[in-house]
């Protein structure tokens, strides 16, 4: 596996100039769309309803983790009580369409657009549908330079920008053909790049939190090759949004259970800013809601990863054939969890809730 350039992972804020964050630009949040091998690109956005349950739902241009450019519509639907329903949609590049100057992505039969200042969302897929908006409670926010990840020799990248780092949503869910009236709080970023992710990273932890006026949005993202980690972390209180440059510090507490198989009974996740910003974070995280392996290659499988990632995925459905496949391929594991806490701040104490996940890359490094 390639390790790059250890100033590859510190261009988030450069020593030489500290890249200082600012508000989007409309074509920020643009189609970046291209033709290289390893592009991705989504659109995330998720919404905690007053009753509980939570929605996930990511338009990809170009999926990260298949190399076949097709555009994917990925909903899930995670119930406070109950099993959780995904639909999952992949569609040709004649059922794409986006701007490049400003937000709007039309993948087969969902779409989701800005405009005036306010998010619309219409997604139809499988057993899920939903008319959104999404009205921002805080400016947008590019945190730094927005590259997690850049590397001059090469020019592979990796971004990353917070169009809605808080909003209010209101609208229609459906489910399995019952439908209702919904309320919540959401949240929506915008990630692309060109670089095949585990050959840059072993993983990353992403979280982010609500309560009062407040809210935080944090990453941590394990480079390869012992390189120090890239800390993104945006804070907002009463609709504006600073960011912490000097980055912070994660801590783990487990209970009982495997915690590297998502088995652990709860855990605790700790976040204290660098340098004494008097910021810290304590969450509670419960049993996950989601656990999913993906498809994550080994070196030498990656100019074919056209071929090897569908396979990948095509034999988990088979028991064996999937074990041995996970092994010979290499796999990732992806876990995301609901999260209740409190947020200090200067003395104050915020009880907080939001969202947490982790993504696996290669095993080693990510949980500390």
């Amino acid at each position: 596996m390639r390790h790059y350039s250890p100033d590859a992972y510190k261009q988030l804020f450069p020593q030489d100039r500290r890249s200082k964050g600012r508000p989007l630009r409309p074509q920020d949040n643009g189609d970046h769309y291209c033709t290289e091998s390893n592009f991705f690109e989504w659109w995330y956005f998720d919404v905690g309803f007053t009753d509980g349950n939570w929605l996930v739902a990511v338009l990809h241009s170009s999926s990260y983790n298949m190399g076949d450019h097709r555009p994917t519509v990925d909903l899930r639907y995670y119930p406070s009580g109950g099993s959780s329903v995904v639909a999952m949609g992949r569609f040709s590049r004649r059922e794409y369409e986006s701007a490049r100057n400003h937000f709007r992505v039309h993948i087969g039969n969902s779409w989701a657009a800005e405009e005036n200042g306010v998010y619309k969302l219409q997604l139809r897929q499988g057993a899920i549908e939903a008319d959104l908006i999404f009205n921002p409670q805080m400016q947008s926010w590019r945190v730094g330079s927005g590259h997690l990840f850049a590397d001059t020799s090469s020019g592979k990248y990796f971004n990353w920008v917070v169009p809605v780092p808080l909003a209010r949503v209101e609208g229609t869910l459906t489910v399995g053909g019952h439908s209702r009236v919904v309320e919540g709080v959401g949240y929506h970023d915008h990630n692309w790049g060109n670089v095949y992710l585990r050959s840059a990273f072993q993983g990353w932890i992403w979280g982010r939190v609500w309560g009062e006026k407040h809210t935080l949005v944090f990453g941590n993202l394990v480079p390869q090759g012992g390189t120090p980690r890239v800390t993104p972390l945006l804070l907002g209180c009463d609709g504006k949004v600073w960011e912490v440059p000097d980055g912070f510090q994660l801590r783990w507490e487990y209970a009982t259970g495997n915690a590297s198989i998502g088995t652990a009974e709860f855990c605790r996740l700790l976040l204290e800013t660098n340098k004494g910003s008097d910021v810290s974070l304590s969450l509670t995280l419960l049993k996950p809601i989601e656990i999913t392996q993906i498809a994550s290659l080994r070196a030498l499988l990656v100019p074919w990863r056209r071929l090897a990632e569908p396979l990948f995925y095509l034999t988990q459905q088979v028991p064996v054939c999937g074990r041995v496949t996970r092994a010979l391929m290499g796999t990732g594991l992806y876990q995301r969890w609901a999260a209740r806490g409190v947020l200090h701040i200067a003395g104050d104490e915020i009880e907080v809730q939001g969202i947490v996940e982790k993504m696996v890359l290669e095993s080693g490094g990510v949980d500390s």
